[in-house]
């Protein structure tokens, strides 16, 4: 009977091991699942990912910095403020996705695409890196993407090719993965076209050319936040279609390189270029000039003060010693006379000319014009 009580008191406590080794060993195999997107999945900082039931949307999860998920919309947190659902998933940084094959994460094809660092002097067909195509399970908050725009017409009917990067942020999360299956990139570059076609066929070459091409530039009012819904609101217009289209919001675009469709004024072009940066470095030339000039100026002027100040001193030692042996007020005179003479011969910086009258005269001391 003892020992059948002992063995029973043996396999719980085995029973129990396991149980503890288990629950240790839970958290590990929870993370090796949800990097292969079973039971589990990992949601890196910036992204979202869409969590399928079947061939249904079950829930959309975000970690985007500053916002939250509304539904299916991204709206900016209040201070302190965080997703009381999924607190405790962002936490530890897993999320449950459910028994498999029932529950998924949903993947989609995307095309990568990147403007090239050097630009300059590259024929446009060099301008935009194409990358072979890729399977995604999920789409960054905000991210940027660069169009090639051919044959843009300007004001003054003449044509520029130009590559336009764009910054979009995500909105609706619903849209562009959902609904448009991972396929918003042509849409949100049509629409973006057509708007910067209306923005450039206001601007001659020479306007358009002048023109801020960087953040916050001749692209910016693209960029504008709605701040309603009514259509006729000209705030954010063009985001606030690009939303209804895609689910995006274009909150940054420059245009890093262009170039004018027709040869001869593109040669032409780059002549006027040199010939502006020649006459920029001439301008810099002669102001650098002008400054070592002033500068020399400067120098030579405070050496004749540092001159009269040294003078004053020796002229007062003088006085100051004949003086204190009793010599006549035309003996000093002429002591003080020699003594400018002697300070005038030795400097070639100084236009002080001395003139001494003899017979005890005067001394006159002229500040102008050249030594003889």
């Amino acid at each position: 009977m003892r020992n059948r009580e002992r063995k029973n008191m043996t396999a719980t406590q085995e029973i129990c091991l396991y149980v503890t080794i288990l629950g240790l060993l839970s958290p590990f195999v929870a993370y090796a699942l949800a990097t292969v997107n079973i039971f589990f999945t990992l949601l890196e900082s910036g992204n979202i990912k869409y969590i399928y039931r079947g061939d249904t949307l079950r829930r959309i999860i975000a970690d985007v910095k500053g916002k939250m998920l509304k539904g299916h919309i991204l709206v900016p947190l209040t201070d302190g403020e965080v997703e009381p659902k999924e607190s405790w998933e962002k936490r530890f940084g897993i999320y449950w996705i459910g028994i498999p094959p029932f529950a998924s994460i949903k993947s989609f094809k995307i095309k990568p695409r990147r403007a090239k660092e050097e630009l300059a002097g590259k024929p446009i067909t060099e301008w935009i890196e194409e990358k072979p195509e890729i399977t995604a399970d999920s789409l960054r908050g905000v991210f940027p993407r660069p169009f090639l725009l051919e044959k843009v017409e300007l004001e003054d009917r003449q044509i520029v090719d130009l590559i336009v990067v764009g910054k979009f942020a995500v909105v609706d999360a619903y849209t562009p993965v959902v609904e448009l299956k991972g396929a918003f990139f042509e849409l949100a570059g049509s629409i973006l076209r057509g708007a910067v076609n209306d923005i450039l066929e206001k601007f001659t070459m020479d306007g358009f050319k002048d023109k801020n091409k960087g953040e916050g530039g001749i692209l910016e009012v693209l960029t504008k936040i709605p701040v309603s819904d009514d259509p006729s609101d000209p705030i954010g217009a063009f985001n606030r279609a690009l939303q209804k289209r895609t689910g995006l919001h274009l909150v940054g675009a420059t245009i890093p390189e262009w170039n004018p469709s027709d040869p001869t004024v593109r040669d032409a072009m780059n002549l006027r270029f040199k010939a502006e940066k020649q006459a920029e470095a001439t301008q810099v030339e002669a102001a650098a000039y002008a400054l070592q000039v002033q500068t020399k100026t400067a120098a030579d002027a405070k050496r004749i003060a540092d001159l009269g100040s040294a003078q004053k001193l020796q002229i007062e030692a003088v006085v100051k010693a004949m003086t204190s042996t009793g010599a006549e007020k035309g003996e000093i005179l002429k002591a003080v006379a020699r003594l400018l003479e002697m300070e005038a011969a030795a400097s070639e910086t100084s236009s002080i000319t001395t003139l001494v009258q003899q017979g005890g005269a005067q001394p006159v001391i002229s500040v102008g014009g050249n030594r003889p």
